[in-house]
């Protein structure tokens, strides 16, 4: 059975996580089945499901920055990784100039994902009730402990 998410704003995308903005559900349906013990996949599946009512629009636009800079920032490190891994093989080919614009460009997205980060996680804190309330309604007798699924 195929489960469809559309993106946006979903509960448990992560266990240890109560909502997130997700920009591919189905990748991480994907992943969940891949990569997760086999006794997770269908609770985390299950519970993995896209917020029908209204949040806070500061939590919104808050995670979905916070997403975009999550992205930006694991980006910036594969870049980065790749130079360096590069002039590791070929050390006297080593093109040093493109591993400091890398290295410059990482620095850049960290900044702007540990801001990014705080004002999600202000929102959250800011909006708390209501987003517990909403998931309430929304997974009933979900196994969320208030830190994370159990399984």
């Amino acid at each position: 059975m195929k489960k469809k998410v559309k993106k946006g704003m979903c509960w448990h995308e992560y266990h240890r996580g109560l909502i997130s903005y997700c920009f591919d559900p189905d990748k991480r349906v994907r992943d969940i089945r891949k990569y997760k013990p086999e006794h997770e996949i269908k609770p985390r599946i299950k519970w993995f499901r896209r917020v029908k009512g209204k949040l806070p629009d500061a939590v919104v636009r808050a995670a979905k920055v916070f997403t975009e800079a999550d992205t930006a920032y694991d980006n910036a490190g594969a870049t980065y990784d790749n130079a360096v891994a590069a002039c590791d093989r070929a050390w006297a080919a080593c093109d040093k100039a493109a591993c400091d614009k890398a290295w410059v460009a990482y620095n850049k997205t960290v900044a702007a994902y540990d801001k990014a980060r705080a004002a999600y996680e202000k929102a959250i804190e800011a909006n708390k009730v209501a987003i517990e309330e909403l998931h309430k309604k929304e997974c009933p007798n979900c196994p969320w402990n208030g830190k994370e699924l159990v399984f």
